[in-house]
């Protein structure tokens, strides 16, 4: 005996496919705002060593 088969609608097919992608896109959206955030701490710390290893150095050469 075979088993009946149901066709899916098209409009069907749409409505699950934006279900399944809507949380993806979120998901997607939310690593980039986080990749950005620590991006942005990872160059304000580099640019206070930066400036710190610079203020060393003219120290140093002012000892010299």
């Amino acid at each position: 005996m075979d088993m009946p088969r149901f066709k899916a609608r098209k409009g069907d097919n749409m409505d699950t496919a934006a279900h399944v992608l809507q949380p993806a896109q979120q998901t997607a959206e939310q690593a980039i705002a986080d990749a950005q955030h620590e991006a942005g701490e990872i160059r304000s710390r580099a640019r206070q060593e930066a400036e710190q290893i610079i203020a060393d150095a003219k120290a140093r050469a002012e000892r010299l």
